[in-house]
């Protein structure tokens, strides 16, 4: 990929496109212009991809007036979840478990039996206080 190309349809922001090996890249454009990237194994990737959610959901809760749900922690980011609920999975035996924070909106596809799986877990802890240490 040529990094000077102009994309006009991603004006601003981070990108991603899966190398033929598997890595990610990762693309920074400004005004439609590459001028960042950098490729990255997948479980490097995912850290980076919790932690610009995690630094963007701060910065929006801080322009918001609000203050962070708590400081953010290099490879353990807490977001704030403003918003959840299912949609239709496009994939059979998969629900899709939808979350906004802050501007950001992110689906998930969750096979359903580790769905049911968690709402047991989830059922388990009813009881306990919320703020038993975890």
């Amino acid at each position: 990929m040529n990094d000077s190309a102009r994309k006009p349809d991603r004006p601003n922001g981070v990108f991603t496109e899966v190398e033929a090996d598997g890595r990610i890249r990762f693309q920074l454009m400004r005004h439609g212009k590459a001028i960042a990237h950098v490729v990255l194994a997948p479980q490097e990737a995912s850290i980076v991809a919790a932690n610009a959610l995690a630094a963007a959901t701060v910065s929006f809760e801080q322009m918001q007036g609000g203050a962070p749900a708590s400081p953010l922690e290099p490879g353990r980011p807490i977001i704030r979840i403003t918003a959840i609920g299912f949609i239709p999975a496009p994939v059979e035996g998969h629900a899709c478990l939808t979350v906004k924070a802050g501007a950001a909106e992110i689906g998930f596809l969750i096979p359903i039996d580790k769905l049911k799986e968690f709402g047991r877990a989830a059922a388990a802890l009813g009881g306990e206080s919320s703020d038993t240490p975890r």
